[in-house]
């Protein structure tokens, strides 16, 4: 194989680290740099710690252009991640790796990529650069697993960094639960490409990469069968019945998207717009990032990240 997706042609790879010092996961910023350092066992590695969120893309832009780079890291949780997508975009060939130091951690366990600094860094020395697509939302980010409307982004917003630290996935499950109860029914109007859809419904999700389902579903593994899928699958969730309910967030956790008989709504498109009565919070890839309308697209051009080789799932 090739560069994309060959770990034969991890030793040559050159690493730029971008640590983000208020991680959950970090508490001295010199110990992890040492600890990352050891771990990469002598390979080409540089450190930046951008002290703020507005302070990031300056303080990588300057580094890769006093020396480029073949993996920009993002040390952190999602967010973190989240940001140092168009820094990459902007430096293609760039790949994306990640070390995941945050609560929730929900890309890094899609992607497959162990939750310790040892393991985490193993993947960059010698997993395989993959690609993947990226969903654009309507204020110019993009993200990389799923956005969604209503009861998705209250668990999103509800779920404690404590219960995601001890938990993991299964945090926002018990959330989800607990949200069930309490979820109200609004009016959306859903355009899927050129369907227009009305529903009265708690809230849709739409799902980039189907693998971060298995944050949420301790009896799956990530296939990385989906990757390059241009397309966005789009689930409308309906709770007002909680004997409806349990159901439907069962076949998101089980990817079971096909079963007429239970209750989720399934359609897949690459453009989808949403705007409901009343306004309503909006998450992606774990943050809430603003209210409806919201619009999002699949964009044409995939971004490679460094993950698990497949030999070793």
């Amino acid at each position: 194989m090739t560069e994309e997706g060959s770990p034969e042609a991890a030793g040559a790879r050159s690493y730029l680290f971008a640590l983000n010092p208020n991680a959950s996961g970090v508490d001295s910023i010199d110990a992890l740099k040492s600890q990352i350092s050891e771990a990469m066992a002598g390979a080409d590695c540089r450190f930046v710690t951008p002290e703020s969120a507005e302070a990031v893309a300056g303080v990588i832009e300057a580094a890769l252009a006093e020396q480029p780079a073949d993996v920009l890291v993002g040390v952190g949780g999602d967010g973190a991640a989240r940001m140092l997508i168009p820094i990459a975009l902007k430096h293609a060939p760039l790949a994306l790796g990640i070390i995941p130091m945050g609560t929730g951690n929900l890309l890094a366990s899609a992607l497959n990529i162990p939750a310790e600094v040892e393991g985490a860094c193993e993947v960059l020395l010698h997993g395989e650069r993959r690609r993947m697509h990226l969903g654009a939302l309507n204020n110019g980010e993009f993200f990389t697993l799923a956005v969604g409307v209503g009861i998705d982004a209250t668990i999103m917003k509800q779920t404690s960094s404590e219960r995601k630290k001890a938990l993991g996935g299964l945090a926002y499950v018990l959330e989800g639960i607990r949200q069930i109860f309490r979820a109200r029914v609004m009016t959306m109007d859903i355009w899927i490409d050129d369907q227009r859809l009305r529903r009265q419904a708690s809230g849709v999700m739409i799902i980039n990469h189907r693998d971060f389902l298995t944050s949420f579903n301790p009896f799956s593994t990530p296939s990385q069968e989906n990757l390059e899928d241009e397309w966005l699958d789009v689930c409308i969730l309906d709770l007002s019945n909680p004997l409806a309910a349990i159901p439907s967030m069962l076949q998101l956790m089980t990817q079971d998207f096909s079963n007429p008989l239970l209750p989720l709504e399934h359609f897949r498109g690459k453009r989808v717009r949403v705007k409901t009565r009343p306004v309503t919070a909006v998450q992606a890839d774990g943050d809430v990032i603003g209210k409806t309308p919201l619009d999002v697209t699949i964009r044409e051009e995939c971004l490679p990240f460094i993950m698990r080789a497949a030999a070793s799932n």
